[in-house]
């Protein structure tokens, strides 16, 4: 699925660089603990706004740290109508 929308493997600094430890240190600090992972643990995500079969909009991660942009694709839902 993953690949479906363009989604590519992370590089080792897109999973374990300044900026993922930064937001997984403030997880920990909010209680949210590390897991196992499950899949591909190199495969980056996204945030996608889909209708009817078509990608609409796309904000693919930057690194493992990168929180999805649902503003962004909220604003671009306003004003697709």
């Amino acid at each position: 699925m993953h690949a479906a929308f363009g989604l590519g493997r992370a590089s080792l600094g897109q999973l374990f660089g300044p900026s993922v430890w930064r937001r997984a240190i403030g997880a920990l600090r909010f209680g949210v603990g590390f897991s196992r992972p499950v899949g591909d643990p190199f495969t980056l995500g996204g945030a996608f706004l889909v209708r009817e079969g078509e990608v609409l909009d796309a904000r693919p991660a930057e690194d493992a740290g990168t929180l999805p942009d649902f503003d962004g694709l909220a604003r671009t839902a306003m004003a697709l109508g």
